[in-house]
This record gives C-alpha cells, sequence and structure tokens, in this order.
C-alpha cells in the first residue's frame, strides 16, 4: 500500500546499516544533491541514475563517493539494489521508479511524492552516536523539520562523547545481571544519575564511579595497615 493512499499505514520507524549495500538515486538536482548527502555518511554503495548532475554531485563521482550514471533511469538500474530514491519532477519517471522497484520488492521513497513511497525519509539531527528523526508520515515534511531543530536544541549538542563514554560499561552491564528487565533497570539508574553532568563537566572518574554505584560494582576500599 502506498503511504499517501487513504488508509494508510502505520509507519514502523527503524534504522538501517546501509554500509556495503547498494542504493540507487534517480536524479541529480538540487533534491538528489541534498539526498546523497546522508547516504554517502552513511557508508552505501550508491549508484546516481541521471542525465545532468549538479556540481557536487560530479565532484562526489570524480572522488568515488558515489558512481554517476549519465543516462535516463531504466528498470533494469535497480537490479541488486536495497533502496531507490527518486528525486526527480518527472511524474511519469517517478512512477516508473516505484514500479520497477514495487517489482523487485526494493524500498522506495520518492522525493515529495508519498503516493509513490515505501518508506520516508525523516528530518534528521545528529550528534555522534545519537540520531533523533523526527517524521510526519509525507503529511507535512516542514513541520518534521521544525520539530527535529527544536528537540535538537533541547538535547543540545555534546552527546556524542557522553554516548562513547557510556558505551565502554556495555560489557560489564551485561555480565552483571541475567535478564532484560535487570540490565533495562541498571541503565535507566545510569542516565537518570549524574554520571553524565560529572562527565560533561570534565570528571569523568567520577562518572566512571557513579555508574559503578548504579550497578552495584563498588570496588572494595583496601584495609588500612
Amino acid at each position: 500500500m502506498r503511504i499517501g493512499q487513504p488508509g494508510k499505514p502505520r509507519l514502523y520507524p527503524v534504522m538501517i546499516d546501509l554500509t556495503g549495500r547498494r542504493v540507487v538515486v534517480v536524479g541529480a538536482g538540487s533534491v538528489g544533491t541534498q539526498k546523497l548527502t546522508a547516504l554517502v555518511t552513511g557508508g552505501a554503495v550508491i549508484d546516481v541514475v541521471a542525465p545532468e548532475a549538479t556540481p557536487a554531485v560530479r565532484a562526489l563521482d570524480r572522488v568515488g563517493a558515489v558512481s554517476w550514471h549519465r543516462k535516463l533511469f531504466a528498470p533494469e538500474d535497480l537490479d541488486g539494489a536495497v533502496l531507490v530514491i527518486s528525486a526527480v519532477d518527472d511524474p511519469l519517471v517517478s512512477r516508473a521508479v516505484w514500479e520497477a522497484a514495487n517489482k523487485r520488492t526494493i524500498l522506495a521513497n520518492g522525493a515529495d511524492d508519498p503516493d509513490h513511497c515505501s518508506f520516508m525519509l525523516p528530518a534528521v539531527h545528529r550528534d555522534g552516536d545519537l540520531v533523533v528523526a523526527v517524521s510526519t508520515g509525507g503529511a507535512a515534511p516542514a513541520v518534521a523539520t521544525r520539530l527535529r531543530d527544536r528537540i535538537a536544541a533541547t538535547v543540545g549538542h555534546g552527546q556524542g562523547p557522553w554516548l562513547t563514554f557510556l558505551a565502554r560499561f556495555r560489557p560489564l552491564v551485561k555480565a552483571s545481571f541475567r535478564t532484560y528487565e535487570e540490565r533495562r533497570d541498571a541503565w535507566y539508574r545510569i542516565v537518570d544519575s549524574d554520571a553524565q553532568t560529572r562527565f560533561q563537566t570534565g570528571d569523568p572518574a567520577g562518572a566512571t564511579t557513579t555508574i559503578s554505584h548504579a550497578i552495584g560494582r563498588v570496588p572494595k576500599k583496601e584495609a588500612s595497615v
């Protein structure tokens, strides 16, 4: 079912690892260029299909970040791809991309064309490993963008280093608790503590102590002699 149809299904939010996977972008104008930015940083193997391209896309092609195929779209361009983004103004081309994707069971997104989408691209805020994604399901992308900006302002920056620091404790938490529920509760104790404040004010040792208390792994002090 198309996302733009009445009675559309609820979207299932998911973060996809596209490293080494083939993605096709049809169209290399300003919209296609914008879509390519996130794909390039995501490590996808990107083929761009378009008779003409912006200077930015040509530059990406020269350095090998994308492969630009200077041609009109053909259905076989999608062979072996895991998803496709159509960034063209021509509704006939957009429909052709959609039909070719459906035939191959490939996820498809039509820029500003919810009737030809099986997935939506959200407004994204990134800070290291933190990814905040906001979507309106294609109803009002501008609303998603403004909400993303408000969330980013509230969350602030500096989450990336904190998340990298926290990741060091995942093996310890996993080894300390047998069940998922116990591990979940331990992580909530950690994130609800003042460990982040300590870390972000230059006291990683204090943050470590707080986390150790939260998971019940505080080293015993050596006896005085």
